[in-house]
């Protein structure tokens, strides 16, 4: 998932890289490749933090979060709605650092943009949006220093390294342009073994 070379936090405790979630490639019923993660990742769950459906706005309240495994699941249909842009905002506790899991409906895509982490190679990662009769549904897995997203339907799927200042990170939603009604479900994730 990264190089063995360059200047990353891990070095410094002799090891660099990581490993990707398992997932799955298959062809949906139009013969288009589509990548998810496997079921299998659901007996990761330990608890749910939240489930339930929000009205994403602009300024909407915060969720405190202070697991070190997390799971989300954003399910929307932006149909008849002004909310041009939308998704999750992470911030650490205190404040200075930030990442966004989003989707541009005019741009038509899914994108991560880690710019507001210093310590990690920042960038803005993005993958095309599949047109799945309107409805979105983004699936994301966070960890101390890593983050997959899967968009459903999509033929790829993204994997970031990050390096928060601190572990305690706050997810805002938000919906510019327009309010917008979505399914959210957040789930803290069992430490992994190995």
């Amino acid at each position: 998932m990264q190089s063995w070379k360059g200047e990353i936090p891990t070095t410094e405790h002799n090891w660099a890289g990581a490993l990707t979630l398992p997932r799955e490639l298959a062809l949906d019923s139009a013969g288009r490749l589509v990548v998810r993660p496997l079921a299998e990742l659901e007996k990761l769950r330990s608890s749910a933090i939240f489930r339930g459906t929000l009205a994403l706005t602009d300024g909407a309240p915060p969720f405190d979060l202070s697991q070190g495994g997390l799971e989300v699941i954003l399910r929307a249909d932006p149909a008849g709605t002004g909310a041009s842009e939308y998704g999750i905002l992470f911030r650490t506790a205190h404040g200075r650092e930030r990442f966004t899991v989003g989707i541009s409906q005019g741009r038509g895509e899914v994108y991560l943009d880690i710019t507001g982490i210093p310590s990690s190679r920042g960038g803005v990662y993005s993958l095309q949006l599949p047109a799945k009769n309107g409805r979105v549904e983004l699936r994301f897995f966070l960890d101390r220093s890593s983050l997959e997203l899967f968009a459903a339907g999509a033929p790829c799927s993204i994997t970031a390294r990050l390096y928060p200042s601190s572990p305690l990170l706050v997810p805002e939603l938000f919906a510019c342009g327009g309010a917008l009604q979505a399914a959210v479900e957040l789930w803290s994730l069992k430490a992994g073994t190995g």
